[in-house]
Order: structure tokens, then sequence, then C-alpha cells
């Protein structure tokens, strides 16, 4: 089994979202990272809203994505909007991506490891159109 390095994971999800919203606003809740995101499309599936990002340290050596614990918060107001996040290493460049494509950061969170202190950001970028 090949890991991926938090470095080389980036999630990015560009969706319209324009119906109805269920009325119940959900969370991932903390998961490990690739759970964390596999819940995060099921949400998107449902046309829930993503509002917020949140990663902290799972307390594992290592730089793959498991290593990690993130949650996703969702709303069930209705927007029409693309959004983009970001997760590790790869943060600062889709930063600069989509920010210079009219993204504002609406949530942004990190926490640095105790093992190696190297400092890991997640971030959620919205667009209205």
């Amino acid at each position: 089994m090949r890991l991926k390095t938090i470095s080389t994971i980036l999630v990015t999800a560009a969706l319209s979202v324009s119906s109805s919203i269920p009325a119940n606003a959900g969370t991932t809740g903390w998961l490990e990272g690739r759970k964390a995101l596999a819940s995060a499309k099921k949400f998107a599936r449902e046309k829930y809203v993503p509002t917020a990002i949140h990663c902290r340290d799972s307390r594992t050596v290592g730089l793959d994505v498991r290593k990690s614990e993130y949650k996703i918060d969702f709303s069930n107001r209705k927007a029409e909007y693309k959004y983009h996040w970001a997760i590790g290493t790869s943060y600062a460049p889709v930063k600069l991506k989509v920010e210079k494509q009219g993204y504002k950061l609406v949530s942004m969170d990190q926490f640095r490891r105790k093992s190696t202190g190297l400092r890991i950001r997640c971030g959620l970028w919205i667009k209205y159109e």
C-alpha cells in the first residue's frame, strides 16, 4: 500500500450548490484524514454547505494524512458558491492559487506536531457566484 504524505494530499472541491438544503446541519466529527474527507464528500452529495474546517494531531508519528484528524462543519443554509479546501503543507500553494481566483478564506486551523515541531494547516475558501 502506497502512503501519501500530507504534503501531497490536496483536496479540492468546486461544487456549485444551488438547490434547497436539508433542514439538518452537521459535522464529520473528529476523524482520521481519509475518513473525514470521505464523510465530507457524503455531506456535499446531500447538498450541505461546508462552513468550517478544523485539524489536530492524532499523536501518532508520521506525515501520512491518516496521522492527523480533521473535522468539517456543514450548514443547511441555501447558498450558491464554489469552495476549495486544503490540508497540510499544500495549504500555502493552494492559498495563493485560490485567492488569485477570487476565493476568500472563511476557516483556517493549525497545529504543531509535538514529535517533530512541524506546523500543519487546514483551510476552507469560498467564492460566491
